[in-house]
């Protein structure tokens, strides 16, 4: 957990509200007041308890429930206006949610246990795309108060196919407080080739997979929220935690460690944010990267912590992003920024990491080693890392930042550097104007705190004070 004594800039602490509670900013997407009556879940016969099969009674209540006409601005909208009375339902397999879907108050706990189904307990699901864009796009959803058990066996699922909300082409979409749970290899919430979509207070936790047959070198195999060549996409103060696998004989004793996931990944999208909000406990908290270029993002007052690899990754082509007034705690490295040479690193060639400012970051008590040391903590760790090993030296350009904290307080081992430039880069930053036209990478006013060994590496020192 973040300590409150090392912050120096804003930050969100609270944690995410309880399930079903009513929203702290009552939010209206469409325009229309609460006073339109909604047709229960259970009107359709849903049952609610948990244990009865409902998936057929949903579907046919998302299908038959005849839309009510509501006042949208100057313009009236057919909505389709349903509630879960906080009830809890069992489903099997996928739920498809139509256009103008507005729902609120329902637990659904999937049943499905065939892990090579795809599987998304909630989704939308228009027609083919065209090469030249988007056709059958879903538009106008909202989910309130929404939460989704994904599964109890870690040792199925597979995370390019099964979701817990799968939001595919589709437009105008707001999802307020919706919770993720359960053990299953899946991406919680998962937006892809869509537009304009709020996630609003997610609250998604203890989500594991199991090593019973995955091996260690694998790549990620949970993720919190997954946006996937979207743009217009803001996630709003969410909480994420305790993502990661459970050990099981022959591999050791019956554990739980938090790698091989990620918190919030972006690939390929244009125009992101992140804002508020803590993750925690992950392989990764927040990584963007993909093999698909992005660009306009904004990271700012997030707290990450606890993370086997890094806080806050920037890999492969990413261009124009601010980071900004974020804490990284307890990671092994906090703040990472580069690209990749070589097309099986998972990036185009040639890679574009350019035009990204941190500002006002600390990176407190890194450098903690993982549970299990793996091949990747053989690299050195740092507070912020510039570029990463095996990097084409014309890349990342520039990267700059200006007011951060590289600190370790806790008389644990530090991380090896408070800011590192990578050995592999052969480069140097410099203040000398003939060595730092074309990269312009340069720190402003670092800060560093207790590092036992020098913060300079590979850099020049009149460049980086």
């Amino acid at each position: 957990m973040i300590s409150r004594k090392y912050q120096s800039v804003p930050v969100i602490m609270d944690s995410a509200p309880p399930l079903l509670a009513p929203p702290v900013h009552p939010y209206r997407p469409f325009g229309f007041p609460d006073v339109y009556q909604r047709r229960t879940l259970r009107s359709f016969g849903a049952v609610g308890d948990g244990q009865t099969d409902d998936t057929q009674a949903i579907r046919a209540a998302l299908r038959d429930l005849t839309p009510t006409t509501v006042s949208v601005g100057l313009g009236l909208s057919r909505i389709k206006l349903l509630t879960g009375e906080g009830l809890f339902y069992s489903v099997s397999g996928n739920i498809d949610m139509p256009e103008g879907l507005d729902l609120e108050d329902a637990t659904f706990i999937q049943r499905d246990p065939d892990p090579g189904v795809n599987v998304s307990t909630l989704r939308t699901r228009p027609g083919a795309r065209s090469p030249g864009g988007r056709t059958g796009t879903t538009r106008q959803i909202r989910l309130r108060r929404i939460r989704v058990v994904v599964g109890n066996d870690a040792t199925l699922g597979n995370i390019s196919v099964n979701f817990g909300i799968e939001i595919r082409d589709a437009e105008n979409v707001i999802l307020e407080d919706i919770e993720i749970t359960g053990d299953r290899k899946c991406v919680g919430i998962f937006i892809v080739f869509s537009e304009n979509v709020k996630v609003i207070r997610p609250h998604i936790h203890d989500v594991h997979w199991s090593l019973d047959t995955v091996t260690r070198t694998t790549r990620e195999q949970a993720s919190g929220i997954e946006v996937d060549r979207s743009e217009k996409i803001d996630i709003l103060e969410p909480t994420i935690e305790r993502l990661g696998r459970i050990v099981r004989p022959p591999f050791g004793v019956v554990r739980k460690e938090y790698w091989n996931t990620d918190g919030i990944t972006f690939a390929g999208c244009r125009h992101f944010s992140v804002s508020g909000g803590k993750i925690d406990q992950c392989g990764e908290c927040i990584d963007i990267t993909g093999r698909d270029p992005q660009e306009q993002f904004v990271i700012r007052g997030v707290n990450v912590s606890n993370a086997d690899n890094a806080g806050i990754k920037i890999a492969n082509s990413a261009r124009t992003g601010i980071v900004d007034s974020c804490i990284a705690e307890g990671c092994y490295n906090g703040f990472g920024v580069g690209g990749p040479d070589s097309v099986a690193a998972g990036a185009p060639i040639p890679v574009d990491v350019s035009d990204i400012q941190f500002s006002n970051c600390q990176a407190i008590n890194n450098g903690v080693r993982p549970t299990m040391a793996s091949a990747l903590h053989q690299i050195p760790s740092a507070g912020f890392v510039l570029g990463f090993q095996g990097f084409k030296p014309e890349v990342p350009r520039g990267i700059v930042f200006v007011d951060c904290l590289a600190a370790n307080r806790e008389g644990q081992p530090p991380a090896d550097f408070g800011f590192k430039g990578d050995p592999g880069l052969t480069f140097r930053v410099s203040s000398d104007p003939r060595q730092n036209r074309a990269l312009n990478c340069r720190v402003i006013n670092a800060i560093q705190e207790v590092y036992q060994i020098s913060w300079y590496s590979q850099f020049e020192q009149p460049g980086w004070v």
